[in-house]
């Protein structure tokens, strides 16, 4: 099936950098750690550089994931060249190729080609945590189950 990850935006969002990660974690009981992440994304044609690979561990469960991930330490003295540095915000984006392997069943490479927004809540952090949410596209929902 397909669908749609957002981060959450909107009334339901929290404030930026504040995220319930003992709530998220309680809701996500399936982990992963990025060190078996990137081997799959090889599998799947995506071969990402020492810089890229950020991801320490995931979580997951009932369309939702928790993405640790850290700058990697080689790059820890150019980050402040960058108001966000692209190794951060890359691996804080790539989780969401995890949650469709989980929701939809991906098995092929799906990359996003454009972002809607982006709010930079501060500078580059060494170590943060992202949070998605899979949802299924109403439109697309309708076409399958009319009248509902």
């Amino acid at each position: 099936g397909q669908g749609r990850l957002e981060w959450a935006t909107g009334d339901a969002a929290p404030e930026p950098g504040r995220l319930d990660l003992a709530a998220i974690r309680a809701r996500c009981s399936e982990t992963l750690p990025g060190a078996d992440y990137y081997p799959w994304l090889h599998e799947l044609g995506l071969q990402l550089g020492a810089a890229y690979q950020g991801i320490q561990t995931m979580c997951w469960g009932n369309g939702e994931l928790l993405t640790e991930f850290r700058l990697p330490a080689h790059l820890a003295a150019e980050a402040d060249r960058f108001v966000l540095h692209p190794s951060t915000l890359d691996s804080a984006l790539q989780g969401a190729l995890w949650l469709s392997r989980q929701h939809d069943g991906l098995d092929h490479l799906h990359l996003p080609f454009t972002m809607g927004a982006c709010t930079i809540a501060g500078p580059t952090p060494r170590r943060g945590f992202a949070r998605a949410g899979a949802r299924v596209q109403r439109e697309r929902q309708e076409a399958r189950h009319p009248g509902r």
